[in-house]
């Protein structure tokens, strides 16, 4: 962190901590209104085909994520499962990805597309042949390089003590439910 000593780390993180960070309500709504126009545009839409073609190749989603993404991927798998399609969250990064079955698609819910924990599920995900799905705010990540497609949203990454990510979910929530709504519609009514 560049310190000599813990009175200087002390020091630095008292800054870190008193610095005040600039919320604009105008810049939010100007970025997600981007977002949301970016989301109609042929390249956006052959993902969110591509998403769909691959979820519904498989008969369970998984969702995974940590920390707010964590929250997402439970509202995720909630939501698939609202509309049909068996699915279930996991945030535990600890949870044993040794599942042995090709018969699955991973998705992944990371704002930095780094979380060492995420990595090492994906990993261990591919080797035992589950379709692997991104939703990320860094499509140069080494999630995203990994996955099998990648979603990738481009809003500013707000952090707080440079570990509290105050990054808006609004993208991740948007893409779920479309995608959702997408794969809904192939699944034949019971």
């Amino acid at each position: 962190m560049g310190c000599d000593g813990f009175a200087e780390l002390k020091k630095m993180l008292q800054a870190d901590n008193d610095e005040k960070i600039s919320f604009s309500d105008q810049q939010d709504v100007d970025e997600l209104i981007q977002f949301l126009k970016s989301t109609e545009e042929e390249e956006c839409e052959k993902k969110i085909d591509e998403f769909v073609d691959l979820i519904l190749e498989k008969s369970n989603v998984f969702f995974f994520g940590i920390g707010n993404s964590a929250a997402m991927a439970y509202y995720g798998a909630r939501y698939f499962s609202d509309l049909g399609l068996f699915s279930f969250y996991i945030d535990d990064p600890f949870y044993p990805s040794y599942l042995r079955s090709s018969d699955y698609c991973a998705i992944f819910l990371s704002e930095s597309g780094e979380t060492v924990e995420l990595i090492r599920q994906v990993s261990h995900l591919k080797e035992a042949g589950a379709t692997v799905l991104l939703i990320t705010n860094n499509e140069e990540s080494t999630l995203a390089k990994m996955a099998d497609c990648t979603l990738a949203y481009h809003v500013t990454e707000t952090k707080l003590v440079q570990t509290f990510d105050l990054t808006s979910q609004v993208p991740t929530l948007y893409l779920l439910e479309k995608i959702a709504k997408r794969v809904k519609g192939f699944i034949p009514e019971t």
